[in-house]
């Protein structure tokens, strides 16, 4: 497509914006909320108070370009298609996603769940038909290879060149009253050590040499505390609140041992580096590790995954602490088991997070049984959960 035909399409867009942001329904929706958002990749927020139980719906980046029509591949390496599959990607769900999510006039830069990894050299998988995964090819093959390993800076390591280059050719295609978000550094230590290290090798280290990993899980966690300072100088914004990203962290994988000993310390470190932790997120299974994530300091959101005991976390995590209470996007929505199933599980979220401030989140939507099919099962979503929430 040529730009100049690209750019009169960004700009149309974001006068779209524009006026979306004074309707009335956007001030409805962000009325749910404390702030437009903690996450600079898909929407997270925190919830304004208790009584306001959100809804959000999200497909995944792949349901997104299947849908707006665009190549996830020229994604990743367009400036100008970039921004404006961000700015239609608002637009359509503002417009056709019947839930609390509001648009702005903000849109992030995104390098993909591959990031961390390419910011020390390595590489990423793209693909036409589903979004960047990390390569499997470790950086760190033997141990004595940490040594070598130097902390990345922020202007020379790795991508940080290109993705430096890519996020000033996206500001600078953007309107003056748009802002455009840096990519965010969001993986803990333990998420950098799968990434560097491969998760086979890093679970022989845990047994054979936990000094070792220790030292790994150090290195990682003090580079992403010295990219961040050279970040912020480079956009000239103070330090704030941090999130982590933790995925990895699973049960069985990880036990709560495990987590305790190896994982946990490093993520305290990170919160009292950053002045707390604004959102902590896995979509694996945390149950057995509720009690240890409740003791990071000045937490103010986290994930209970579909895999979770939401009744649990509503009896273990302190009352302060936000909670963004995933539905399992398969047996709850888009393919439910009975014809109860869903509204039993929006009944169930909503009985356990009474005393949080609390979200139920649909995300990671792919369109498995068709555009149609999948907007009328998020039809059904909608229409139940305001049953129950409002």
């Amino acid at each position: 497509m040529e730009k100049e035909k690209m750019l009169n399409q960004i700009r149309a867009a974001e006068e779209e914006i524009r006026e979306l942001c004074e309707t009335e329904e956007n001030k409805r929706r962000m009325a749910f909320w404390s702030s437009e958002g903690v996450s600079s990749d898909y929407f997270h927020a925190i919830p304004a108070d208790k009584t306001k139980k959100p809804l959000v719906i999200e497909f995944e980046r792949e349901a997104y370009a299947q849908t707006l029509g665009y190549d996830l591949i020229e994604f990743y390496h367009d400036p100008y298609l970039h921004y404006l599959s961000g700015l239609q990607t608002q637009i359509f769900k503002f417009k056709n996603f019947d839930d609390d999510t509001p648009i702005a006039k903000k849109q992030p830069v995104f390098e993909s769940a591959a990031f961390e990894k390419c910011i020390f050299g390595g590489d990423q998988a793209i693909y036409t038909e589903h979004d960047a995964v990390v390569s499997k090819e470790p950086l760190i093959k033997e141990r004595k290879d940490l040594e070598r390993m130097e902390y990345p800076d922020f202007y020379k390591g790795g991508c940080m060149p290109r993705t430096i280059s890519f996020f000033e050719q996206v500001r600078e295609i953007a309107a003056e009253d748009f802002e455009v978000a840096f990519p965010q550094w969001g993986r803990s230590p333990w998420g950098c050590a799968w990434q560097v290290r491969g998760l086979d090798n890093l679970m022989i280290d845990c047994i054979e040499d936990p000094e070792w990993m220790v030292q790994l899980l150090d290195f990682l966690g003090e580079s992403r505390k010295r990219w961040t300072l050279q970040k912020n100088g480079y956009l000239g914004l103070p330090l704030t609140e941090g999130n982590i990203y933790n995925d990895e962290v699973t049960f069985p994988v990880v036990s709560p041992q495990l987590y305790e000993e190896y994982i946990l310390p490093g993520e305290k470190d990170l919160a009292d580096f950053f002045g707390g932790i604004a959102y902590w997120h896995s979509c694996g299974d945390t149950t057995e590790m509720f009690h240890l994530i409740n003791t990071i300091p000045n937490l103010k959101m986290l994930t209970v995954s579909a895999w979770s005991d939401v009744a649990k976390a509503g009896q273990v995590y302190d009352k302060d602490k936000a909670l963004e209470v995933q539905l399992h996007n398969y047996r709850d929505v888009l393919q439910p088991e009975t014809e109860t199933t869903l509204r039993d599980r929006i009944q169930l979220i909503k009985d356990s997070t009474k005393d949080h401030r609390s979200i139920v989140h649909a995300c990671g939507i792919v369109c498995v049984n068709g555009f149609e099919k999948t907007m009328e099962r998020l039809r059904i979503l909608s229409e139940t959960a305001r049953e129950i929430l409002d």
